[in-house]
């Protein structure tokens, strides 16, 4: 059939990608995906350092690459000002030595990573967005939330470990514009973008961020990950190990206490600072929709009892299937790292 054909040449594509790269879009479900990661044997750059762990205290994304979260920047005249939290950053970039696809690949290959998890804005943006670009040879992966959902949760995090974070809603938008103001086109047009004051983000920006959203190999988002989640997993990434990623399960201890229950004038105020972002999360949905249709079709003929390339052992093990000196050393679901065995 035309959808078993297609998934063979996606597998295969996805089979000589040298790692899965996740952008982990803060307070999004990124954390819970990580430990999936781990659960399935894949290596992250943090692996050989001991700071990678299968554990809630821990995350995937790279220290040396500075791909942690930006949420705040730094005040360093005033040591007291709430928006100094670990979170806070400078105005200094990403290392110039990991700021391109040709030095991740490298790196990926020469320290058999097969898992970048990257909590920062995208590659490629410090002067100006149109140089934004995913990195072809990655699996590249994207997961939303519902924007004023996500910026909730984000205020609760914050709130509880930063105590001098103030309490009402629209105080917090003020001091940290960034995460409370379309954070999803931010994030997506990189550095340049992403530090931009409140209220500056604009209509060409969303054009822009739609086209590099496009782009991405797979999109889901948080609401129906338990759905769809364990096929496109399953399917999608070709992880065993396909424990249900859920926006219900393993809640973060330090999440704080709820403002769920927002005022009027406090929805709509979030409403109109992330429009933009609601828009790209309405594309974001649609595109997950199609991902999961495509990978439930696949998942439905495994059922039916018509084997798939993917599923065979020595596919998995040996991605040439005319030269079994050629075999995966390292592995994350598709993604194998050749090896030629000795003669």
């Amino acid at each position: 059939s035309a959808v078993r054909d297609f998934f063979e040449f996606f597998t295969d594509s996805v089979h000589f990608r040298t790692a899965v790269y996740f952008l982990h879009i803060s307070k999004a479900g990124g954390t819970t995906f990580c430990a999936a990661s781990y659960d399935n044997g894949c290596q992250d750059p943090n692996f050989h350092d001991g700071t990678s762990l299968n554990s809630w205290r821990h995350n995937c994304w790279s220290r040396p690459h500075d791909d942690g979260p930006k949420w705040t920047i730094e005040n360093p005249k005033d040591k007291n000002d709430p928006r100094n939290g670990w979170w806070a950053h400078s105005m200094s970039s990403r290392p110039p030595v990991y700021s391109s696809c040709l030095a991740l690949e490298q790196e990926v290959m020469t320290r058999s990573i097969t898992f970048l998890m990257n909590e920062n804005w995208l590659l490629g943006g410090r002067d100006m967005p149109q140089r934004v670009a995913l990195c072809n040879h990655f699996l590249n992966v994207v997961l939303f939330r519902d924007p004023i959902a996500r910026i909730i949760s984000h205020i609760n995090y914050m709130q509880a470990v930063k105590s001098k974070m103030p309490s009402d809603v629209l105080s917090f938008v003020e001091l940290a514009p960034i995460i409370t103001n379309n954070y999803y086109v931010r994030v997506l047009l990189g550095e340049n973008t992403y530090r931009r004051p409140m209220m500056n983000i604009t209509e060409a920006d969303l054009s822009m961020a739609l086209h590099i959203l496009d782009t991405f190999d797979i999109i889901m988002v948080l609401e129906t990950l338990d759905l769809q989640g364990p096929i496109i997993i399953r399917r999608g990434f070709g992880w065993e190990k396909n424990k249900v990623l859920s926006m219900n399960s393993r809640r973060n201890p330090r999440q704080g206490p709820s403002t769920d229950h927002l005022s009027d004038v406090e929805k709509q105020i979030l409403r109109e600072r992330n429009e933009l972002d609601y828009r790209l999360y309405r594309h974001a949905a649609e595109k997950a929709e199609l991902d999961y249709e495509f990978f439930r079709q696949v998942q439905y003929i495994s059922e039916r009892g018509k084997q798939l390339v993917s599923d065979s052992p020595h596919w998995k093990a040996f991605p040439s299937l005319y030269d079994n000196s050629i075999h995966c050393a390292q592995t994350c679901g598709y993604i194998c790292h050749i090896r030629l065995s000795s003669s």
